[in-house]
């Protein structure tokens, strides 16, 4: 009778944290994970790749973002310095170019996490866009 309360007590145990994570992804990005969030395309005219990237990758010892902008050619710059404010949604990072200009990067996430609309980017537009990659099988599609 005690194996059967045990198996009974892990399958509540189960739901309920399964439960739990479900209604913390419903709410947007959780404290811990890796996020991609892109609108590259490719150039109809050129081929080449275009837009922006950002990985954010969220661990106990803080955020850390890598941003990736490319105009025919990929550049990668990873932030000196990251802040999330989890109740406002809002992100803000410090890059520095390889000429040692700082620029400040802030953006917003969507209420269920699926999107980051970027108030100031390097390349493309100053506001723009960026989807979560949720799937990394589907091709980059041409630009509209």
């Amino acid at each position: 009778m005690h194996e059967k309360n045990m198996k009974s007590f892990r399958l509540i145990y189960l739901s309920l944290s399964l439960l739990f994570c479900d209604l913390a992804a419903a709410n947007g990005i959780s404290e811990y994970g890796v996020y991609v969030y892109s609108n590259f395309c490719i150039s109809k005219m050129s081929g080449d790749l275009t837009g922006n990237r950002i990985t954010l990758i969220r661990t106990a010892d803080g955020d850390k973002v890598i941003y990736e902008y490319d105009d025919g050619q990929t550049n990668t710059l990873v932030a000196k310095k990251t802040g999330i404010d989890n109740s406002s949604r809002k992100m803000e990072f410090l890059l520095n170019d390889s000429g040692g200009v700082t620029t400040v990067i802030n953006g917003e996430f969507s209420k269920d996490g699926k999107s980051l609309m970027l108030h100031h980017a390097l390349y493309g537009n100053s506001a723009t866009t960026l989807n979560l990659i949720s799937d990394f099988s589907i091709p980059i599609t041409y630009c509209k």
